[in-house]
């Protein structure tokens, strides 16, 4: 399979050419968690070229959207479909969780058409004094994107996650907040191929005062189990680096 991109109104287009089969759904999953990674407005999927699915084959778009951490920051969607390209998307429900549109350009409308977002990314030193930098800066953004509600429980995951990356992981280290339909997302990546640490320990009522828990050294991934909506780990391609993220409610929209 040939795979190509393209930049389409801050959109990333990869155009797919050939028979999806098992060998080419690794490349494809490769080349989307890569160009995902670089965190354009959205990627979308042209199949126009692609004549046919291999069984299966077709879940390899909701997961690679899934595994770059799938949130609706970076959408992903797929256009131009042949019918029989069609037809397997929808038996295999991959069209329920990854949206179809008719061509390029209604697709990019569709993206573009998302609520707004405010992002903020953030270069921290790789040392002891990474965390409380972290929360430093995080605390500076909540005051100009107006966030009030969770913010205490929001600068607990930013220290939580980025203490555990300078513990298990390697330079350079990056912090990324955004901010969409009161959801707020924190994503910290490191170069280092290990995956983070989940202590055993779990967060106990002796953690929380009025409300908030605590941050402890040794306590790690299951307090950002414990206050985050969700979270989980995004490998780079290459398999040398990841980002740990996590999503919580602060009930506030982008200014």
């Amino acid at each position: 399979m040939l795979i190509s991109s393209s930049v389409h109104a801050e959109c990333t287009v990869v155009h797919l050419a050939g028979h999806l089969d098992v060998h080419a759904a690794a490349e494809v999953r490769r080349v989307l968690l890569k160009v995902m990674a670089e965190q354009p407005v959205a990627v979308v999927g042209d199949l126009r070229d692609v004549p046919s699915v291999a069984p299966a084959c077709a879940a390899v778009f909701p997961t690679a959207w899934r595994e770059s951490g799938g949130w609706p920051g970076v959408s992903l969607s797929l256009c131009s479909l042949n019918p029989p390209v069609q037809a397997r998307l929808r038996t295999e429900g991959t069209s329920r969780f990854v949206p179809v549109h008719e061509d390029v350009d209604s697709a990019v409308d569709a993206a573009r058409a998302l609520p707004p977002y405010v992002s903020q990314t953030t270069h921290l030193r790789f040392d002891a004094r990474a965390a409380r930098d972290a929360r430093t800066c995080a605390r500076a953004t909540f005051r100009q994107w107006h966030v009030e509600h969770n913010i205490d429980d929001a600068l607990l995951l930013v220290s939580e996650i980025v203490s555990n990356c300078v513990q298990h992981g390697e330079p350079p280290l990056r912090l990324t907040l955004r901010l969409r339909g009161g959801w707020l997302r924190i994503a910290v990546n490191d170069a280092g191929p290990s995956r983070p640490h989940r202590h055993l320990r779990s967060v106990t009522p002796e953690d929380v005062i009025n409300g908030v828990l605590l941050a402890e050294g040794g306590r790690g991934l299951s307090l950002v189990d414990a206050v985050s909506a969700t979270w989980g780990v995004s490998e780079y391609p290459a398999g040398s680096g990841k980002t740990v993220w996590c999503e919580l409610r602060v009930g506030a929209s982008p200014q």
